[in-house]
């Protein structure tokens, strides 16, 4: 993972999440981390001199806060590790989607809080909608993540299309960067015949064998609470899903599992898009 984007709002949050992702640039020896900051004003009044004034005013501000971020960050990161720092006047999924196509992107990093049922609202629909919109990995930090490595992380699985999902993600060139145990949870709602599902398992066996991954299958009614006591359990640091990109009225009542994560995980959520 050579470049890593942070994305923030200026919140405690925000830093959390960039304190995590230079701990993660350190161990990936990852050249560049890059932080962005999207706003987006609407002019109420067309062609009046205030809108204007008012953007210029906030994009200023923006860059003011971005350069103390940016020395703030640095003494999280390794001396040989680049910092910089975009600011636009944006949507946010837009702007990110661009940054990262432009500036080849490996990780996108984002925080967020479950602190009171607002901050909730307000943080945690952004990460939300960015899990529907983002066309790169997405990492969402909680605010009380520890500040250590993962020893352990978990992806999940739901058995279906196993070697498209993961042949084809960029699954691979995380686990090999942190190193860390792999656990892989499948979790169904109740007992069932599974020989059907031979193909699948054989296919994620010979995709993840060579990192020793623990294989666990789980029956439980609720696969979100299943998940996350899977994971406290065996004390892992990272969850790792699947999202299927939908077209956008679709994505506004789909439900995933990797959104509901999102939303109820205690753990850093690592959203891989297909």
């Amino acid at each position: 993972m050579q470049s890593i984007l942070v994305l923030t709002d200026f919140s405690d949050a925000a830093f959390k999440a960039a304190q995590y992702a230079a701990m993660l640039s350190k161990v990936c020896k990852s050249k560049r981390l890059i932080l962005f900051h999207a706003y987006q004003t609407i002019p109420v009044v067309v062609n009046e001199p205030v809108v204007a004034a008012g953007r210029e005013s906030l994009h200023e501000e923006s860059l003011q806060s971005m350069e103390i971020w940016q020395e703030s960050v640095r003494q999280f990161t390794d001396p040989s590790t680049s910092i910089s720092f975009f600011v636009n006047d944006i949507d946010l999924a837009e702007g990110t989607n661009a940054l990262c196509k432009e500036a080849s992107i490996d990780l996108v990093v984002m925080g967020i809080t479950g602190k009171s049922n607002l901050e909730k609202i307000l943080i945690g629909s952004n990460a939300v909608r960015l899990i529907a919109d983002i066309q790169y990995p997405l990492l969402i930090v909680p605010k009380n993540t520890p500040d250590r490595m993962p020893a352990k992380v978990v992806l999940t699985t739901d058995l279906k299309e196993v070697k498209e999902k993961i042949s084809s993600s960029s699954i691979f060139k995380f686990l090999d960067a942190i190193q860390a145990k792999l656990l892989v949870v499948n979790v169904a709602r109740k007992d069932k015949d599974v020989s059907h599902l031979r193909t699948e398992i054989m296919d994620l066996h010979s995709l993840l064998d060579r990192y020793t991954p623990e294989i666990h299958y789980i029956n439980h009614p609720d696969t979100i609470e299943a998940i996350d006591e899977f994971a406290q359990h065996h004390q892992a640091g990272i969850v790792i899903t699947f999202h299927e990109q939908q077209n956008r009225p679709a994505a506004l009542f789909h439900k995933s599992v990797s959104k509901k994560l999102a939303w109820h995980s205690r753990l850093p959520l690592l959203v891989i898009p297909l």
